[in-house]
């Protein structure tokens, strides 16, 4: 009910811009996925300042292995802003599932310069460094995380793929 009420709200509205963005978020919250994607272009349409509709798009691609079109959005997130360090750990991570690790490494590592003690972006930065065919280092990345971070499934999995990818290159 709150969704439809949302969505009525924006088509009377004079300056639907971040009521279209809520909309999208609330669509997204239910696993509306399409409608939540409909709301969040409107969004980006309508404020060409607002970084955040084309960053929550990419996410959506990414979630959805849909790497080329997450690569087009998170580069129209950071246009928008080019220092928000989660957009720019985002994008390293495309590029990385994309083969472009030339790019990647380089924007993981500004991302985490942005914000140095953020445990998840150097979570990402160490996802990106795996896939580029850096498992040393993003062991390294992950064992310097605090300690209940470790401890979780996505860390401990993390890991494991490195340790992989290890014995993998191991004569």
């Amino acid at each position: 009910r709150a969704l439809e009420a949302y969505k009525d709200a924006c088509e009377t509205a004079t300056n639907p811009g971040l009521l279209q963005l809520s909309t999208a978020q609330l669509a997204h919250m239910q696993d509306d996925e399409q409608t939540a994607l409909h709301f969040y272009k409107l969004a980006h349409n309508s404020n060409s300042q607002d970084a955040r509709a084309a960053f929550f798009i990419a996410q959506i691609k990414m979630l959805n292995k849909n790497w080329k079109e997450a690569k087009t959005w998170i580069d129209e997130s950071i246009q928008r802003d080019s220092i928000e360090p989660h957009a720019l750990l985002s994008s390293a991570l495309i590029e990385a599932e994309l083969g472009n690790t030339d790019l990647a490494i380089p924007l993981a590592k500004k991302g985490c310069a942005i914000q140095p003690n953020d445990s998840n972006l150097r979570f990402i930065q160490a996802r990106v460094l795996r896939i580029s065919g850096h498992p040393t280092h993003a062991i390294d990345i992950l064992s310097a995380l605090p300690a209940d971070l470790q401890a979780s499934d996505i860390v401990r999995n993390e890991k494991k793929m490195c340790e992989e990818a290890l014995q993998a290159k191991a004569p």
